[in-house]
């Protein structure tokens, strides 16, 4: 092959050299390998349709599952004893004296009352002796105005005369659903109310009858 040095310095014609070069082969599947592809392709489009696919739940769901159930029955197991610690009945230790309150909390006016006597005459020793002593006393006071929703007044009578508590029953009249309770110093406590927890949630035991 000769070389002509003239022609160096002329730029290449790519196109000519495009011309010289023989054309790529395309590639050609034989027809046998081109059935099994496109029977595989149709497969997996068949199976796919049949069976769905169905997402799987996050595994950090699960987890927090697990651990719920015991924080669930733990707080039960707890609400359980604070029930049972709660729940109880216990007699009045300061004797013949109640305190009627006028609403169903602690911080509610009440009236104080320590003597027990009916329009007959007869009179109770000893009004917080008994769960019934202690709730027609403050039924009474109820019935007499002495003891309204939301306030109540010191029971006054003239001197040397005593005090008379018409009789009354608890629920009737003016005189609502009361519950008798036991405060923390001993003395019984009548509430306006019918809820049969009334007590418990005030913290205080129930009140019952002196042995």
């Amino acid at each position: 092959m000769t070389l002509n040095p003239w022609r160096q310095q002329e730029p290449l014609d790519h196109a000519e050299l495009a011309r010289l070069l023989s054309a790529p082969g395309e590639p050609v599947l034989r027809p046998d390998r081109q059935l099994l592809l496109e029977e595989h392709l149709m497969h997996e489009i068949q199976h796919q349709q049949r069976t769905p696919a169905v997402p799987a739940p996050p595994r950090h769901s699960r987890r927090r599952l697990v651990f719920a159930v015991p924080t669930t029955l733990i707080a039960l197991a707890g609400g359980a004893i604070a029930a049972t610690t709660l729940i109880g009945s216990s007699p009045a230790s300061e004797t013949n004296s109640v305190r009627c309150y006028s609403a169903a909390a602690l911080s509610a006016q009440y009236s104080r009352t320590s003597v027990a006597e009916t329009t007959s005459g007869t009179s109770t020793a000893d009004i917080s002796a008994t769960v019934a002593a202690a709730l027609n006393a403050c039924a009474g006071l109820w019935e007499a105005s002495l003891v309204q929703s939301g306030k109540a007044g010191t029971p006054t009578v003239q001197p040397g005369e005593p005090l008379t508590i018409p009789p009354a029953t608890p629920g009737q009249g003016k005189v609502p659903h009361l519950r008798a309770c036991v405060l923390e110093s001993g003395e019984a406590a009548v509430f306006p109310g019918t809820d049969r927890n009334l007590c418990q949630n005030l913290g205080l035991a129930q009140l019952a009858d002196r042995p």
